[in-house]
């Protein structure tokens, strides 16, 4: 129990990356809410620089830094869990990227790294990889974007390693107005709104109201491939296109540009829980944008009744972040396995997290989604290595297509036949004929998700999983099916009442 107990200790995760420690590294944190212009000036520093890294919360944004980056003259590559895009080709790697935080090299050194975002530290799923880029960007100067409830964590994670922080605080560059009464009708919708939901099935209903008044909004919600909700928002922006209105999820709280005049909270509840100030905060930022039609912003609610509530949340100070978080590595899991050698996976994760020690400054991050699929495949024969990867996969399996189709790629695997389209296919049997339901629309949304699924593993077992490029096809032309079937169902659809998705 004492080796495992070592093996587990977490105490001291900035000693996991040499790259980094070998530099004296200047990290600059650019501080400041929504709409300051904090990222634009660390991207401004990253084009400048002789080599550079991108770390950003979602595929959007790193796909936005790496086409700007080119349009301006700075050849950039690109790298998400799913794709490689190059500015030449493979053979001629730039010396600037733009990539999601999980995909970070530790041991690629760089003159700059921004990390976006960085209060996502805190993030009980994906707080990991935050820290993780925090501690082990091999970067002469780190620059951090973010939210001034992260700058006294990091400062207490940089600490024992002897480096300084220098915050470069931002404001606001428009006015924010949060409204003295909530909307209580659909009537008074306005050019320029926004209606956030926190359910598909609230986006589909507050579709319909809008309909009974001759509103036909813009939609994005998480589940919408990255392209079908570019697409709505260049409706949404375009003022010549008469869809002027936008319902959106959460989603739109980073990673999109929006011209919002108004956020509207259709909800302060997600499921029974009022959202955390934070989030409150990040989502009614999204209204007003600086060198728009609409620079000054205003945030109201829906409910007449909620508008106090809204106010109440607002108001509260954001706490400073306590903790960040930290996640098993593959080295400690298979060294733990080592001394549990008749373990199951499942079992060791169980283990690990009984038994880790970590400091006051970090927190394990929930290794539910993990285990999950660690529960599905467990029977199948794989090497520890492999099924490790299959389990750390982005793959929702809350849904019964997506969670089939992932135990068949497992099982696929572990006889050594290929993955190959064709088999694919045979698996999701696509139904051909269009969707005329949201419902139906949901079930291509899950085709579009085993996809990824397929691309995500194909870049970390390309044998296996051979037909990448006719999958990364296929997916696309799902997207813009999707995009092209959400304007169509948007309104009338049926089914509304029995929406579960």
């Amino acid at each position: 129990m004492d080796d495992l107990r070592l093996i587990s200790d977490l105490k001291h995760p900035h000693n996991w990356y040499p790259d980094a420690r070998v530099i004296q590294r200047k990290i600059f944190f650019h501080a400041g809410p929504t709409n300051s212009g904090k990222t634009f000036s660390a991207l401004k520093r990253f084009r400048e620089a002789k080599t550079g890294v991108y770390c950003g919360p979602l595929k959007l944004l790193a796909a936005e830094v790496f086409t700007r980056t080119n349009e301006l003259g700075v050849a950039c590559d690109m790298v998400t869990g799913e794709e490689r895009r190059y500015a030449v080709d493979n053979l001629h790697p730039s010396a600037h990227l733009s990539s999601t935080v999980e995909m970070l090299s530790t041991t690629m050194r760089v003159d700059v790294a921004v990390i976006d975002e960085i209060q996502m530290l805190r993030d009980e799923q994906r707080g990991w990889a935050w820290t993780r880029a925090l501690l082990g960007a091999a970067a002469d100067e780190v620059h951090l974007c973010g939210e001034f409830a992260a700058i006294d964590i990091v400062k207490k994670l940089v600490a024992p390693i002897g480096e300084h922080v220098e915050v470069i605080e931002y404001e606001r560059k428009s006015k924010l107005t949060i409204a003295n009464e909530g909307l209580g009708k659909y009537d008074k919708i306005e050019n320029g709104d926004c209606i956030v939901c926190f359910s598909k099935k609230s986006i589909y209903y507050t579709t319909k109201k809008l309909d009974e008044y001759g509103i036909k909004p813009a939609v994005i919600y998480g589940d919408l491939p990255p392209s079908t909700k570019l697409g709505q928002a260049a409706k949404f922006n375009d003022p010549e296109d008469p869809c002027n209105v936008l319902v959106a999820t959460d989603a739109i709280g980073m990673g999109l540009n929006l011209n919002i005049r108004r956020i509207i909270f259709n909800s302060l509840a997600r499921q029974t829980e009022l959202i955390p100030n934070y989030q409150a905060l990040q989502i009614a930022g999204r209204a007003g944008r600086y060198g728009t039609a609409y620079a000054d912003g205003i945030a109201t609610t829906m409910r007449k009744e909620d508008i106090g509530t809204l106010k109440e949340i607002l108001a509260e100070p954001i706490q400073p972040i306590k903790a960040a978080g930290l996640a098993p590595t593959f080295d400690q899991i298979e060294t733990f396995s080592f001394h549990l050698p008749q373990a199951s996976f499942v079992r060791l994760l169980d283990m690990f997290m009984a038994v880790c020690s970590l400091s006051d400054h970090f927190f394990i991050c929930t290794v539910q989604e993990m285990r999950a699929l660690a529960e599905m495949i467990e029977p199948i024969n794989l090497p520890l290595k492999v099924r490790y990867t299959f389990c750390v996969s982005p793959l929702n399996i809350d849904h019964k297509l997506t969670a089939t189709a992932f135990v068949r790629m497992a099982r696929r695997f572990s006889t050594g036949s290929p993955l190959t389209y064709d088999w694919l296919e045979s698996v999701l049997q696509m139904n051909e004929s269009p969707p005329k339901t949201f419902e139906q629309l949901a079930e291509l949304e899950r085709y579009y998700e085993v996809m990824e699924e397929y691309l995500w593993l194909s870049l970390r077992f390309p044998d296996m999983l051979p037909d990448e490029e006719i999958v990364r096809l296929k997916s696309k032309e799902i997207d813009q099916l999707i995009e092209v079937l959400l304007e169509l169902l948007l309104p009338p659809f049926s089914l509304i009442e029995s929406i579960s998705i």
